[in-house]
């Protein structure tokens, strides 16, 4: 059942779509975290070593500038996804 509710939200991405062994691989490695709307899942500057995919709800993204004022930067749906970069570094 999580499977399935996944796949969905990573089969609306297009940079996933045309690539099955992908998909297949984080189909299977995929764990599920529920989060409350006034939960903090990542922090500015913190090492990241997740990929998240929103399955269902909506996210804000928010960020610190050099005042160190919170900013709103925008927000993310189901099927949107984020913390991509923080594999590649």
């Amino acid at each position: 059942m999580t499977q399935h509710i996944f796949l969905n939200s990573i089969l609306k991405n297009p940079i996933f779509s045309d690539n099955q062994d992908l998909i297949d691989f984080l189909i299977n490695d995929i764990s599920t975290r529920l989060s409350l709307p006034e939960d903090t899942l990542i922090k500015q500057g913190s090492e990241g070593e997740d990929l998240f995919f929103i399955a269902k709800g909506d996210c804000e993204i928010w960020v610190k500038d050099h005042m160190r004022q919170s900013r709103y930067i925008r927000q993310l749906y189901q099927g949107d996804y984020f913390g991509e970069l923080s594999l590649l570094t």
